[in-house]
C-alpha cells in the first residue's frame, strides 16, 4: 500500500490553501480601500436606494461639520500667529524699558566713584587737622609756660626782652592758626555732608531704578505667563479640532465603502476615474477565484481515504521532523 502519495498531495493541497487564503486576506483589505475609493469618487454622481441615501447624508453630514471644524481650526492657526506676534512685541517693548532703565540707573551711579574718591580724602583731613589742633595746643601751653617764667624775671637782659617778645609773637600766631584749623574742620565738615548728601542722592535715585526694574521684571513675567496660557490653550483646542476632523475623516470611511459596493454592483463608474470602478471589479473576480480554488481542494481532501491519510500525514512529519534536526545539527 503507497503510504506516501495521500500525504504527499495533502502537502501540496495544504500549501496552495495557505496560498489562497493568503491572497484572500490582501484582497479583501484592498477591496475594503478600493470600494471606499471608489464610494468617494463616484458618491456625488449616482441616485441611491433610501438605505444608501442615508449614508450620502451622513456623509454630507460628517464634511459640514468638517468645514465648520476646519474653519475654526484655520481661525485658531491665525490667533496662535497673532499672538505669538503679540507676545513678541511686548517682550520686546518691555526689554527695550529695562534697557532704558539700566541705562538710566548706570549713569546716575557713575559720579559714585569720584564721590567715593572725594569722601575718602575729605575723612582722611579730619584726623590730620585734630593732629595739628592737638599739636598747637601742646606748643601754646609750653610756649605760655616759658613766656610766664621769663616775664617775671629781673632784671630781664635784652637778649630775654627779645625772646618775650617773640614768645608773644609766637602765642599771638598760635591762635590765629587755632583759628585756621578751626575754619578748615568747619570747611571739612561742611563739605563730608554735602558729599554725604550727594551719595544719598544718587543711592535714592538708584534704589528707585532698582524698584522700578523688580516691578518691570514682575510685569513682564506675569505678561508672559498670560501669553503662555492663552496659546496654551489655543493650542489645546486646535489639536482637539484636529483630532476630531481625523475621527470625522475616518467615520467617513464605513459610508464611502458601502456607497462603493453599491456602485460596484450597481456598475455605476465614476466619470473621471473609471479605473477604480475596474479595480474593485477585479479585486472582487480575485477573492472569489481564490475561494473556488480553496473550496475545490478541500473537495479533493475530502475525496481521500481519512485513515490512510492521517497514516501518511504522520510519516510525512516524522520524516520533516528527522530531516529539520538533520539540518541543525549540520548547522
Amino acid at each position: 500500500m503507497d503510504y506516501f502519495s495521500p500525504g504527499f498531495r495533502e502537502l501540496i493541497r495544504l500549501a496552495r490553501r495557505t496560498w489562497a487564503r493568503g491572497q484572500v486576506f490582501l484582497a479583501r483589505r484592498n477591496l475594503r480601500e478600493a470600494e471606499t475609493q471608489l464610494g468617494l469618487l463616484g458618491w456625488q454622481q449616482a441616485d441611491f436606494d433610501l438605505e444608501t441615501q442615508r449614508q450620502v447624508d451622513a456623509i454630507q453630514n460628517v464634511e459640514r461639520e468638517q468645514g465648520a471644524l476646519t474653519n475654526r481650526v484655520a481661525e485658531l492657526a491665525r490667533e496662535i500667529q497673532t499672538l505669538a506676534a503679540e507676545r513678541a512685541r511686548v517682550r520686546a517693548e518691555l526689554e527695550q524699558q529695562r534697557a532704558t532703565l539700566e541705562a538710566d540707573r548706570t549713569s546716575t551711579r557713575a559720579p559714585l566713584t569720584e564721590i567715593d574718591r572725594l569722601l575718602g580724602s575729605v575723612r582722611d583731613r579730619g584726623p590730620i587737622i585734630e593732629r595739628n589742633l592737638a599739636g598747637l595746643d601742646r606748643e601754646e601751653r609750653e610756649t605760655n609756660e616759658l613766656y610766664n617764667k621769663l616775664i617775671v624775671t629781673n632784671p630781664q637782659p635784652p637778649e630775654m626782652r627779645d625772646d618775650i617778645l617773640k614768645l608773644r609773637d609766637r602765642l599771638l600766631a598760635i591762635g590765629h592758626e587755632r583759628n585756621d584749623l578751626k575754619a578748615s574742620a568747619a570747611n571739612t565738615a561742611e563739605e563730608l555732608q554735602k558729599r554725604e548728601q550727594e551719595r544719598q542722592s544718587i543711592e535714592e535715585k538708584s534704589a528707585g531704578f532698582d524698584r522700578q526694574l523688580r516691578e518691570l521684571k514682575a510685569a513682564a513675567e506675569q505678561c508672559d505667563s498670560e501669553f503662555a496660557t492663552r496659546a496654551k490653550d489655543l493650542e489645546k483646542e486646535k489639536a482637539r479640532n484636529d483630532g476630531t476632523i481625523h475621527r470625522l475623516e475616518h467615520a467617513k470611511l464605513d459610508p464611502y465603502r458601502e456607497i462603493g459596493r453599491v456602485l460596484a454592483d450597481s456598475g455605476v463608474s465614476p466619470l473621471n476615474q473609471p479605473e477604480a470602478f475596474s479595480r474593485v471589479i477585479d479585486l472582487r473576480k480575485s477573492i472569489t477565484t481564490a475561494e473556488e480554488a480553496i473550496t475545490a481542494s478541500l473537495a479533493e481532501t475530502a475525496q481521500e481515504n481519512a485513515e490512510l491519510l492521517r497514516v501518511s500525514l504522520g510519516i510525512w512529519g516524522v520524516l520533516i521532523v528527522g530531516l529539520l534536526l538533520v539540518l541543525g545539527a549540520l548547522l
